[in-house]
């Protein structure tokens, strides 16, 4: 499943503030293959795509964000975006032996 968080404001980047990420819930090889496939079809560029160890994700603008909710896509605050994640983000650093 694909998660959606809200809009924050961050530094200028690419000539926004306001952005918001889309990532995946599912970090095997197959959904990390699904993450990128759905930007595509959203129209993200790669230079937006931030290959986070934890959780990689895709920057997304607002006039994107609306676009972005389509069957599969859940849309939450950030405080259920990383609670939806960091099951998975906690799995893959214990894994490794990255703690």
């Amino acid at each position: 499943m694909m998660y959606m968080d809200t809009l924050a404001t961050f530094a200028p980047v690419h000539s926004h503030t306001a952005w918001a990420h889309i990532e995946t819930d599912d970090h095997s090889p197959q959904g990390l293959d699904a993450l990128p496939a759905f930007a595509r079809r959203l129209g993200l560029t790669r230079a937006w795509f931030q290959d986070k160890l934890l959780h990689p994700q895709f920057e997304i603008t607002p006039c994107k964000q609306a676009a972005s909710l389509q069957p599969g896509t859940v849309r939450v605050d950030r405080n259920a975006y990383i609670k939806h994640c960091a099951p998975v983000f906690w799995q893959r650093v214990t894994q490794r032996g990255e703690r």
